[in-house]
């Protein structure tokens, strides 16, 4: 992952890293993590269905961790 940022920073390629890490961090119960990993894929290409899914998890995270008000944001 580091190597894919630093050669390719702004490749699509590096999105779908940043979304597979949050996906992971999310699995080992790393929420915070996770949402800064899928902001990243999100910045990375901001109209695109990945985007999308990144938000939805960064609001689930939210929910999942008892916090609705900051899922809104």
């Amino acid at each position: 992952y580091e190597r894919l940022a630093s050669e390719h920073p702004h490749s699509e390629a590096l999105a779908a890293a940043s979304y597979n890490l949050g996906m992971a961090r999310l699995a080992r119960g790393n929420a915070a993590g996770a949402r800064q990993a899928f902001y990243r894929s999100i910045d990375r290409t901001p109209v695109s269905p990945l985007a999308a899914l990144s938000y939805w998890w960064v609001a689930r995270s939210h929910l999942d961790e008892k916090e609705p008000d900051l899922a809104l944001l």
